[in-house]
This record gives C-alpha cells, sequence and structure tokens, in this order.
C-alpha cells in the first residue's frame, strides 16, 4: 500500500505543478486534481464536496492526502465484497469497465 499511496500522491504533485505552471490557479485543487485522476486512472474517487461529505459521514478523512487516502483504503478493503458484488452486477453495462474507486466515487456522491 505504501507505494500505491506514495505514487499517488507524487502524480498529484506533478499534476499541481502542471497546472500551475500555465498560470491557472483554481480554488479547488483536490477536486480539480483528483477528477483527473479518477477519469485517466481510476484509481482515486473524486474529492468533490459530495464525496467528502459522505466521507465525513462514513467517519473517512475527506483529505486528498497520503493519510486520508490511505483511511479509504481501508474503508474499501472492509467493503470489498460489497464492492466487487457491484462490480459484478454492473460487469458488461456500461461503456467501460469501471475500477473499485470509481464505484466507490459512484455510492459516496
Amino acid at each position: 500500500m505504501g507505494k500505491y499511496l506514495d505514487d499517488v500522491m507524487q502524480l498529484k504533485e506533478e499534476l499541481r505543478n502542471a497546472i500551475y505552471k500555465t498560470g491557472i490557479g483554481y480554488k479547488y485543487d483536490d477536486t480539480l486534481l483528483s477528477k483527473i485522476i479518477l477519469v485517466t486512472l481510476g484509481c482515486v474517487p473524486a474529492y468533490d464536496t459530495n464525496v467528502k461529505k459522505s466521507m465525513r459521514a462514513f467517519g473517512i478523512t475527506a483529505s486528498f492526502n497520503k493519510n486520508g487516502l490511505e483511511n479509504l483504503l481501508d474503508f474499501a478493503n472492509v467493503y470489498k465484497s460489497d464492492i466487487m458484488t457491484a462490480m459484478a452486477t454492473y460487469s458488461g453495462k456500461t461503456l467501460v469497465p469501471y475500477s473499485p474507486m470509481k464505484y466507490i466515487d459512484m455510492a459516496l456522491w
């Protein structure tokens, strides 16, 4: 899990640097960066207002940082069978297969 967390956090920083290098600033960094990562790699949920509100309701750290992501992965492990059931239910019914984090994102949203 450590390498995964480190890689995601490194990607987040590289994306942030690339966006700010263009001179574009964005008030909701974590929302934008996590949405980009969700759409392209599917390895984190989108840390938007609705998802973060649901995270807090479930006792999940609602911050797109190493600690928050680790807490989310612990949550995902607890509900792994439910996530896998949802994935099996919708397998072949979407244009592209969704990642487990996409299912978590949809459930929390």
